[in-house]
């Protein structure tokens, strides 16, 4: 049985960049998706002498090698043996750009839970690495904001961060794991020489150094104290030098799709679903898009150009099957999700074949990159100011929202449409996106009505209807939101789950009875409209993302996702103004309080770079005064008012202090109608 040593396997990735590696990843694997943790584990797991496993591949006529299974453990090895100093580009079988790199800690004073040595993962969302005990949770905020002043001093744009820039933060003595893996002796002695050498030109900081580099040096100058640490560390290098993965193989014509003549719904449909049912879960459209590739393994890079990187490449095959399904049935029926075996089941016939290769195209002719880049012009309403992250969250928050809209570009056609049918499109799709009452239904429903052969509806007729039927929320101006709030909550102090006792507001009762279905006889209805309606925007960050547009594009203007690697996160925090610490497990604090403190209304989103300089616990009288830059953070004269009252003596507001927590509520009750009335006029209305 043939074997690999870990090094053979890194070596399959410099052969991938020179174009010469018979080893490659079939059509039906899927992208890089191991965790942190998963990745220490595994390198934890290989410094111990532990068994990690086998990797199958296929072999065709040519001996050419398919990776059939291991290619999360064949990546994470590579990656061990990724030096962040030297940057090469080295394409990995399933990484392009950016490449994670792997630490370890030759001398930790406590050990990661589990494990015996302590690995240190980084990743450009988490340059820092997580916590070095629970390596699962990120570092405190605090901890974040020290080393980014560390890793970043010219306050460059945090994106702009390589792995040469960065190293971990909770960890004691850290080196790249390349430099010991680059080292080639089984002699101790030669071993900790050529290691000590290695981290002479390193400068390195830590939580754990006090305000200087990594003093390395203690390491040799103290031998009776760290030695057996470096032992420890040694006897993980021969373990890992002495580690091979056996291979299986199998035929490569079990790769083809050997189930297409028995549609069994209890057949699994490939060897591919069942090597993978005990892994990582993948889910069916990743599978529906493994068996498009198994088909048209030249594709693949076509499909992966389509969604402008806003659409994984898995559910462009599914959305464009679902459009296709319904062009073919004259769009009589909303298609659902399709399913593996109806896929399997479709990609036997010619027509659908046809029809879904036309629908992808080539690289200058895609009918599929068209709907979708003209779908993203109407929701960005042609607006380059458009925040490209916000763009993503409304197509991804409701995939089948997204498929009425393709759909429906699909029939009438983009350059049919007029500019105020495509102005209204956006308002509506956004307005029915974040305002439905039930995700799984408002989007058959809206089909339905948009392709109905009886009626004639536009978007803002189907809104109407869907309203009608209880399945989307009316909307109500923000300046009567403020007002009901003003009353029932600053005023009266009715709890924040509890805000249905609905003042009779004249003005408000006068515009709102008829769009909120008020029935004098039963306000069950009116009342639960109306409650719902101020949780949507109490709790919607994506329209505070939509009023903090201007600072998001400063910050993020490409920022869409990071890779395929499963761990990655937004480069901001959600910031609360009126700090959560002081609200977070305190006893006696007023309940409108605690209700309120995690409203949009008391959130920002701040760039780790900038909230680096900011204190966590300071009052937000203090956060403002010296904020020259208030309109980054949504902060308008009518909430400021009220911000500039709430000084430090706010701290842990009671339950008796009646005149501080008005002030808390009007503060951040101003600052979410204010956000919400953002959206209203500057998208909603125009």
């Amino acid at each position: 049985m043939k074997s690999y040593s870990l090094k053979e396997i890194a070596n399959w990735q410099k052969e991938v960049s020179k174009k010469e590696s018979t080893i490659s990843l079939p059509s039906l694997q899927r992208g890089f998706v191991w965790k942190s943790n998963q990745i220490e584990a595994l390198w934890d797991s290989i410094f111990r002498g532990f068994p990690v496993g086998a990797i199958l591949m296929s072999i065709d006529e040519s001996e050419n090698r398919f990776l059939l299974d291991g290619q999360q453990r064949c990546t994470s090895i590579a990656l061990g043996h990724f030096n962040p100093f030297v940057i090469k580009e080295l394409e990995f079988l399933s990484l392009k750009n950016y490449k994670p790199s792997i630490w370890i800690d030759l001398a930790p004073e406590k050990n990661t839970d589990g494990q015996k040595f302590v690995f240190r993962y980084l990743t450009k969302s988490h340059p820092w690495g997580y916590q070095l005990k629970d390596n699962s949770v990120t570092l405190s905020m605090s901890n974040r904001r020290n080393a980014l002043s560390f890793f970043n001093p010219l306050n460059r744009n945090y994106l702009e961060l390589t792995s040469k820039d960065i190293s971990p933060w909770d960890a004691y003595f850290p080196i790249p794991l390349a430099y010991i893996l680059e080292i080639d002796t089984d002699n101790f002695d030669c071993f900790k020489c050529q290691l000590l050498q290695k981290t002479s030109l390193l400068k390195i900081k830590t939580q754990h150094s006090n305000d200087l580099f990594v003093d390395y040096t203690l390491l040799e100058k103290e031998k009776d104290k760290f030695n057996d640490h470096i032992k420890n560390i040694f006897i993980g290098y021969l373990n890992y030098k002495k580690l091979s993965i056996p291979e299986i193989t199998v035929d490569a014509l079990l790769l083809k799709d050997d189930d297409d003549e028995d549609n069994n719904e209890s057949k699994d449909p490939s060897l591919f679903v069942r090597l993978n049912s005990a892994g990582t879960r993948i889910s069916g459209e990743e599978l529906i898009y493994s068996i498009y590739k198994a088909k048209f393994p030249k594709i693949k890079n076509l499909v992966e150009n389509i969604g402008a990187s806003y659409i994984a490449p898995s559910k462009i095959i599914s959305l464009f099957s679902r459009i296709i399904i319904s062009e073919q049935s004259n769009y009589i029926n909303y298609q659902k999700d399709i399913s593996i075996q109806n896929f399997r089941k479709k990609i036997t016939e010619t027509d659908f074949q046809e029809k879904l290769q036309n629908y992808i195209g080539n690289e200058d002719d895609s009918i599929a990159k068209q709907l979708i880049d003209d779908a993203i012009t109407i929701l960005s309403k042609e607006k380059e100011d458009f925040p490209v992250i916000l763009l993503k969250q409304l197509i991804v928050t409701n995939f089948d929202l997204f498929f009425v809209l393709l759909s429906y570009l699909r029939k009438q056609g983009f350059n049919n449409l007029s500019e105020i049918e495509k102005t209204e499109i956006a308002s509506k799709y956004v307005y029915i996106l974040w305002f439905n009452k039930n995700s799984k239904k408002v989007a058959p429903s809206l089909f339905n009505m948009l392709f109905s052969d009886t009626e004639n509806y536009s978007w803002a007729d189907a809104t109407i209807k869907l309203i009608n039927e209880n399945l989307v929320l009316p909307i109500i101006k923000p300046e009567l939101i403020r007002i009901q709030l003003e009353e029932i909550v600053i005023k009266n102090g009715i709890a924040s789950n509890n805000i249905t006792e609905i003042h009779k507001n004249e003005l408000f009762m006068k515009e709102v009875k008829e769009v909120l279905l008020y029935d004098s006889k039963n306000e069950s209805i009116f009342n639960e409209n109306w409650n719902t309606i101020v949780s949507k925007i109490f709790w919607n960050k994506s329209m505070l993302l939509y009023a903090q547009k201007e600072y998001m594009n400063t910050k993020f203007k490409e920022f869409n996702q990071f890779e395929t690697i499963e761990d990655t996160n937004r480069p901001w925090d959600w910031d609360h103004i009126y700090p959560d610490s002081w609200v977070y497990r305190k006893e006696g604090i007023n309940q409108l309080v605690k209700g309120w403190v995690n409203c949009i209304g008391n959130f920002r989103a701040l760039s780790y770079d900038d909230n680096r300089s900011q204190n966590n616990h300071s009052s937000p009288k203090k956060r403002f005064e010296n904020d020259l830059k208030k309109g980054d953070s949504y902060v308008k004269e009518n909430d400021l008012h009220f911000w500039n009252q709430i000084d430090s003596t706010f701290r842990r507001i009671k339950k008796n202090e009646t005149d501080k927590t008005k002030l808390f509520l009007s503060a951040v009750i101003y600052r979410m109608v204010n956000i919400y009335e953002e959206w209203y006029l500057n998208y909603y209305q125009k």
